[in-house]
Order: C-alpha cells, then sequence, then structure tokens
C-alpha cells in the first residue's frame, strides 16, 4: 500500500477524494469572496491545483 492511496488501494480513489475536497473549499471560498478565483493563475488556483497534483 502507497501511503498516497488514502488505504484504499487506488491512487485514483484518493485523488478523486482530495478534488472533491479541494471543489468544496473552493466553492466555500468563492462563495465568501469570489477574487481568489477569478484568474486561472490565480496563487491560490496555482496552490488548490498542487494539493490535486500531491505536490502538497
Amino acid at each position: 500500500m502507497r501511503p498516497t492511496d488514502g488505504g484504499n488501494g487506488s491512487p485514483n480513489r484518493c485523488r478523486t477524494h482530495v478534488e472533491a475536497r479541494v471543489d468544496a473549499l473552493r466553492a466555500e471560498i468563492s462563495e465568501f469572496d469570489p477574487l481568489p478565483f477569478a484568474d486561472d493563475e490565480s496563487q491560490w488556483t496555482l496552490a488548490l491545483e498542487e494539493v490535486i497534483d500531491g505536490i502538497w
């Protein structure tokens, strides 16, 4: 078992779970203030993409 698989044996399931959590966080932040994700190249967007990619 790899540490990135969330203990379920599938890296894709872990990535899907992370993507869902990132989407929920993005939605919650955007509801409060849409500015952080207004630009596809914003630091917020890039940081969350790195989280999904497993860099963080």
